[in-house]
């Protein structure tokens, strides 16, 4: 399961899968750039590890973001990828 949530002050949280995870991000207009974030280091199964990968390089070419009138949340990558995120 992987959880992201943004707090006001421009810190970022949550789970990237099998590691928890800290970063911080800006806001500029629809503009969105997260910084590396960090996380623990927990050993987990091949297939949990190799999603959480996947998910920490795109997060970290966020570049955008939109939001549906759902809430749902959609992170778009510079290199074309997005992350889907609900609630």
């Amino acid at each position: 399961k992987v959880t992201l949530t943004f707090a006001q002050d421009g810190r970022l949280s949550g789970e990237a899968s099998c590691n928890r995870l800290a970063g911080e991000y800006s806001l500029s207009g629809e503009g969105l750039t997260i910084a590396a974030a960090a996380t623990t280091r927990m050993a987990c199964v091949d297939a949990v590890a190799y999603q959480e990968r996947d998910f920490l390089a795109a997060l970290g070419k966020v570049q955008s973001f939109s939001i549906a009138p759902d809430g749902a949340l959609s992170l778009r990558t510079s290199d074309g990828r997005t992350i889907d995120a609900r609630r």
